[in-house]
């Protein structure tokens, strides 16, 4: 005997709805993204979609990195290759023991640098040293000054003669970090206050950019150690290149 039939036959007498034919279910939509749900009522476009194929996006703008950039610096000029971490551009180094101290690693961010320094050397000093240097034929692009360690820059002109020579060149000086504070403070004024007076003169801060890093430094407080090489290297090239 079918009791299934039976079963069912007996429960269409009692609810003979069951008998109609069961409507189709319909499949859920997909939810549609919040934001393009909201991009739709207000009449917009989600860009985010549109792009998933294809992307219309700039590169990033890259720009010098430094305190204060010399207002004529053109990077677009220079390549920074990612592999070697360097720069092409053909800066002109003039600085003492710090410059000469780094100049391996600086040698390496920058190929096509020319690099002086010398222990010792004064800042007033630099300025017959950089005549020397560009009539052998050295004048770079752009200039940087590392100078300032050995001994108190006493006036702004001092600061304002190598400025001149450079004939309105890009032009950086880069201050200086010291164990004495009389000193430290006075020459960082002092070449700040003159690449203000002057549009074409930039500043690169190491005394900020080592602050809080003691394993930049041999034990003087002064000279960078082979850590600190690679980090004055790469601040200059940031500086010049920006990257």
């Amino acid at each position: 005997m079918d009791w299934n039939g039976i079963a069912q036959a007996r429960a269409i007498q009692l609810r003979p709805e069951l008998a109609a034919p069961a409507k189709p279910v319909k499949k859920p939509a997909k939810p549609e993204p919040e934001s393009s749900a909201i991009n739709a009522a207000n009449g917009e476009t989600n860009t985010a979609d549109a792009n998933k194929n294809g992307s219309d996006s700039q590169p990033p703008i890259i720009k010098p990195i430094a305190e204060k950039v010399p207002n004529n610096l053109d990077i677009s000029k220079y390549a920074y290759d990612p592999a070697t971490e360097s720069c092409n551009a053909d800066m002109m180094m003039v600085g003492d023991s710090v410059t000469s101290g780094t100049s391996d690693a600086i040698q390496a961010a920058f190929p096509n640098a020319f690099i002086d320094g010398l222990p010792n050397r004064q800042l007033p000093q630099a300025v017959d040293v950089y005549q020397q240097d560009t009539a052998a034929g050295h004048s770079g692009s752009v200039v940087v000054f590392g100078l300032g360690t050995n001994g108190v820059i006493s006036n702004e002109q001092e600061v304002q003669q190598l400025i001149d020579l450079t004939g309105g060149k890009p032009t950086y000086f880069i201050t200086i970090r010291m164990p004495y504070p009389w000193q430290e403070n006075n020459n960082n004024t002092m070449l700040r206050e003159a690449a203000k007076k002057n549009k074409n003169v930039g500043i690169i801060d190491w005394h900020g950019y080592s602050e809080g890093h003691s394993e930049y430094l041999n034990d003087d407080g002064i000279h960078p150690n082979m850590t600190g090489a690679y980090a004055y290297a790469t601040m200059i090239r940031q500086a010049v290149c920006g990257q």
